[in-house]
């Protein structure tokens, strides 16, 4: 599911004109609510999908990238973050 939305946020967002246009959350969320019909089929999706590199130190980094970014902007976070743990299904 995380990698279909994936696909689906580069398919509405993905151009650099499509990201000058969104200014903000308004304009962000109109170009998410019309993501092109061609994106949407089912053989196109499931092979972007499947195609997309995603690797759990990626995902961590970004992670750590937005803390740092909210931590800047918004000062610190309510609550501690969650402990590190390993790929789901992982031991140690």
């Amino acid at each position: 599911m995380f990698r279909v939305g994936l696909v689906l946020l580069r398919q509405a967002l993905g151009s650099p004109e499509k990201l000058r246009s969104a200014q903000g959350m308004y304009e962000t969320m109109e170009l998410l609510r019309s993501v092109p019909p061609p994106g949407l089929h089912e053989d196109a999706l499931v092979h972007q999908v499947a195609a997309l590199p995603v690797s759990e130190a990626l995902i961590e980094r970004e992670r750590g990238a937005q803390r740092r970014r909210w931590t800047e902007t918004r000062g610190e976070m309510l609550r501690p973050p969650p402990p590190q743990r390993g790929p789901h299904g992982a031991r140690g």
